[in-house]
């Protein structure tokens, strides 16, 4: 996993696991995610180094990494509220793990 995502692992479970909000299948979800963001920084990175647009014989276009993050962005927000992270969705996120001790060590984190 790119450092960012792990970093971003750390802060999400941090929220999700004190609270019971997070079961072991849906782990690969908070990956995803993870990893969502990790992309989005390649892409603002990439941005922010070559500009949004370049030169090609027929003018200028776009940069991949603008429509990359436009659709990183939509699924960022898909899984953010699948996993309760958004205002919105917090309250809807009822949990999916029983509160049966200290989750921490199991996924990881020290929180």
């Amino acid at each position: 996993m790119p450092k960012r995502a792990t970093a971003e692992w750390r802060k999400v479970l941090g929220v999700l696991v004190p609270e019971s909000k997070i079961a072991e299948h849906e782990l690969p979800i908070v990956d995803a995610y993870c990893r969502v963001v990790a992309h989005i920084d390649d892409c603002e990175k990439a941005i922010a180094l070559h500009g949004m647009t370049f030169e090609s014989q027929a003018g200028p276009k776009r940069r991949p990494e603008t429509m990359l993050l436009k659709e990183y962005h939509a699924t960022l927000r898909q899984l953010a509220n699948e996993l309760g992270l958004t205002p919105a969705s917090r309250s809807k996120n009822k949990g999916g793990a029983p509160n049966d001790g200290d989750a921490s060590d199991e996924f990881g984190i020290e929180i």
